[in-house]
């Protein structure tokens, strides 16, 4: 387990297609609202950034609601992995430069689960001024990034 770094510009989006990983403590497997949790190991999964108009689609068609700017998707299209009540609040981390970097927030989703189906999360960037506000955090332009957010290794 690491620190992730902030996204150093408001800009910054995650491709359609992008590969990123979420993680909690939440239920798994069923996602099964009347049974209890107890949040015991964390777990992580890789998740697919889904464009927010396919999602916007795909959660108005079976909710009324649309996906908005300030939120993103992603969703475990090749294993049907996702994450679930317990994880609300967690990290959606993608690599950006090497470097892991909070995209995103869990949110909610429809179906937990089911591949079809990509759960929402809210944008970090949108709120970059805010934590930037209420934070010790200096905004990148004052900071280098590499003094406060190293880049990862990867081990295989």
């Amino acid at each position: 387990m690491r620190p992730a770094c902030l996204p150093q510009n408001f800009e910054y989006k995650p491709e359609n297609g992008a590969a990123c990983v979420a993680s909690g403590f939440g239920q798994q497997g069923t996602c099964d609202d009347n049974e209890i949790l107890y949040a015991t190991r964390l777990k992580s999964v890789v998740l697919d950034i889904v464009d927010n108009e396919i999602c916007s689609e795909i959660h108005e068609e079976h909710s009324g609601e649309k996906v908005v700017n300030s939120q993103l998707c992603a969703a475990g299209f090749q294993n049907g992995m996702d994450t679930c009540k317990g994880d609300s609040g967690g990290p959606l981390v993608c690599d950006v430069d090497g470097r892991w970097t909070l995209t995103g927030v869990v949110s909610f989703g429809l179906y937990f689960g089911k591949k079809d189906f990509p759960g929402v999360y809210t944008r970090v960037t949108e709120y970059l001024d805010w934590i930037w506000k209420n934070s010790d955090l200096e905004p990148p332009r004052k900071t280098p990034v590499s003094l406060y957010c190293p880049k990862h290794v990867n081990n295989n």
